[in-house]
């Protein structure tokens, strides 16, 4: 068993992509950690929680963390530190930048921040696109690795960054198969 603790941060667990994912993942690895602590976003519950708890070293934790909810922060930090969290992965892309930022000053020295898309999933407004660019850079200051699904995602959301710097990481999904030594019947 590894000494690892480590929180993943998601919205919530409805059946979904991401939540999918990363069951199918922990279904595999969670022994691998001292203890897993699955972060929904959102507080509130999901259709998958009683699938994440028959994991025998995960928890989850239902603890609102609001765009501009000081207080919420504070209290992450406080839970970083009194659980001894050594890794935390966003899979907000860069809206984990305000919980890498608060991990990194809990001291937690593996912070990933994941991208799933190649675009940005809301109404593009003014206020929205400020926001966006500050989480984006507390992303960049912030993370000790960066990984994607795509390499769209990472010419969407740093175009020109990426390619050079080694803490990016395209992780594809999917198996990749050798369709030429395959012999398809007709």
């Amino acid at each position: 068993m590894n000494n690892r603790n480590i929180v993943f941060f998601v919205t919530r667990l409805d059946s979904g992509g991401i939540e999918n994912y990363l069951l199918r993942f922990l279904s595999v690895k969670h022994s691998h950690f001292r203890n897993v602590f699955v972060w929904c976003k959102s507080g509130s519950d999901g259709q998958l929680d009683s699938e994440y708890l028959k994991l025998d070293n995960v928890s989850l934790v239902k603890r609102k963390l609001g765009y501009f909810d000081i207080a919420s922060y504070g209290a992450l930090k406080e839970f970083l530190v009194s659980e001894n969290v050594d890794t935390v992965c966003d899979f907000s892309g860069n809206f984990s930048g305000r919980v890498l930022s608060t991990a990194r000053k809990a001291g937690v020295p593996i912070r990933i921040s994941a991208y799933r898309g190649s675009s940005n999933h809301f109404k593009d407004d003014f206020p929205r696109r400020l926001y966006n660019r500050w989480v984006r850079k507390l992303t960049l200051k912030n993370s000790t690795r960066i990984v994607s699904n795509s390499e769209a995602a990472f010419n969407f959301f740093f175009p020109g960054e990426w390619k050079n710097k080694e803490r990016f990481s395209v992780i594809y999904n999917g198996v990749t198969l050798k369709v030429s030594s395959m012999k398809l019947k007709t």
